[in-house]
């Protein structure tokens, strides 16, 4: 991301290449600390397409689990996978065979039984093979259940969200006639009493059988429940018809629950324990900062992909002063909404309207700005041109995904793959041009 030859006066003070890279320039500060009495579960796809721990402190670089492409810097806010046991630990073949720790896994229900069949590793992901046979004689059809952890086991109100994910992939059989494979989440009572409230997502099984496990990772996440909800419960359920027979096998792997709306990276649990992974920061701060930034002029270009909404608005980076006080930001907000943040000389913010944004895919923003202008190009697309006052110091420090301020439900996920800074104000068409 850097000028081409035909504009050979302008050179970046800042160039920072996440997409190739494996590890983070001695510059920047990366910290995803390690928190007490709790497992990190942090994980990321490694280069070959598997799922990989990564220890604390360490930034991670996943890669696309499909085409194996470098996918950047993956910045990610904390969170805690509420199932202790999704790593199969105790899981066994047999007839009907051992369903794993802390799992509730009925043998048989409604004329259909269930074995299992196998236990492994496909490419980091921990799993068991388990085969449906029977007939149902469920009226109108035969509800099979099962657990990944003990149903009062996870606490929550009527308003608590929560994204429920698995690996799910159909390895033999076909689905029955009118029957479905579904996610689900219901609310028990402080009791443990079922108070009747479902929400699902039906796994496409057809679409799995031709992709590796890695590729077929499937999400449901809650809207609000009523009542007086004490336990949140996510669970898979077969939906089979009366009178269809079936002889299905499944593998399923590396489930996950928890808080918000954003299914984020693979956390990893012991077994006994929920696993956790600490809030991410990234932050170039100091000398490392001043170096590089000037305070009159600059423009900034950032290339990479939002891969979920927060809640409520976070940055994707931003150039702040050590008061709090931001000078230049992009941030994404719950409504889907782009914006540009800049701040002008009589200390107001100024904010423009990106538009909506598309999750996934590839953006590269650039921005430039002095005392009196600036431009906005997103996409190879000027966005917009302003004539104004505009105040870029006192400014000590940049920030990657700003989740300092973001609450326990507020997830917000970017993949970095680059960000370069030129130290003078560039003009318009050339910003485009960086943009391409």
């Amino acid at each position: 991301m850097t000028i081409q030859q035909n504009y050979p006066n302008s050179r970046p003070s800042l160039n920072l290449n996440f997409g190739t890279s494996t590890k983070l320039d001695p510059i920047v500060t990366f910290s995803r600390p390690e928190i007490e009495d709790e497992v990190n579960g942090a994980t990321q796809i490694n280069r070959s397409g598997a799922i990989e721990i990564v220890p604390v402190d360490t930034a991670r670089f996943d890669h696309d689990p499909a085409t194996l492409e470098p996918r950047g810097l993956l910045v990610e806010k904390g969170s805690t996978n509420q199932l202790r046991n999704n790593i199969m630990q105790g899981a066994a073949i047999g007839s009907p065979g051992t369903a794993p720790t802390y799992w509730n896994f009925d043998t048989s229900v409604g004329g259909i039984s269930r074995t299992i069949v196998g236990v492994g590793q496909e490419d980091g992901i921990n799993y068991f093979d388990v085969r449906f046979t029977g007939t149902s004689t469920g009226n109108p059809n035969t509800y099979f259940a099962f657990y990944p952890e003990e149903v009062n086991h996870i606490p929550a109100t009527a308003s608590s969200i929560f994204t429920f994910s698995s690996y799910v992939k159909m390895i033999a059989g076909s689905v029955p006639a009118n029957s479905s494979f579904i996610l689900v989440f219901l609310v028990r009572d402080s009791g443990n009493n079922n108070l009747g409230q479902y929400q699902t997502f039906t796994v496409p099984l057809n679409d799995t059988t031709s992709k590796r496990l890695i590729e077929n990772r499937y999400s449901l996440t809650n809207t609000p429940f009523t009542g007086s909800v004490a336990y949140m419960s996510p669970y898979y359920q077969w939906n089979v018809a009366n009178g269809s027979s079936v002889d299905v096998t499944l593998r399923i792997g590396l489930p996950q629950c928890e808080s918000g709306s954003v299914m984020s990276s693979i956390i990893l649990s012991t077994g006994t324990q929920d696993g956790t992974r600490a809030t991410e920061t990234v932050s170039i701060e100091g000398d490392n900062f001043s170096k590089w930034y000037n305070p009159s002029e600059g423009s900034i270009l950032w290339r990479g992909t939002i891969d979920s909404l927060p809640i409520s608005g976070s940055r994707i980076f931003e150039i702040y002063d050590s008061s709090g006080t931001e000078r230049m930001a992009i941030s994404v907000e719950n409504n889907g909404l782009m914006y540009m943040r800049v701040r002008k000389t009589n200390e107001t913010t100024q904010t423009y309207n990106l538009g909506t944004v598309s999750l996934g895919s590839e953006y590269k923003i650039g921005l430039g700005v002095d005392g009196s202008s600036l431009c906005l190009a997103v996409n190879d697309e000027i966005k917009t041109t302003i004539n104004d006052s505009f105040a870029l110091s006192p400014a000590d420090r940049l920030i990657l995904t700003d989740l300092k301020d973001l609450g326990e439900n507020r997830k917000f996920t970017t993949r970095h793959t680059g960000l370069s800074y030129y130290p003078s104000r560039l003009p318009n068409e050339i910003l485009r041009t960086l943009t391409k």
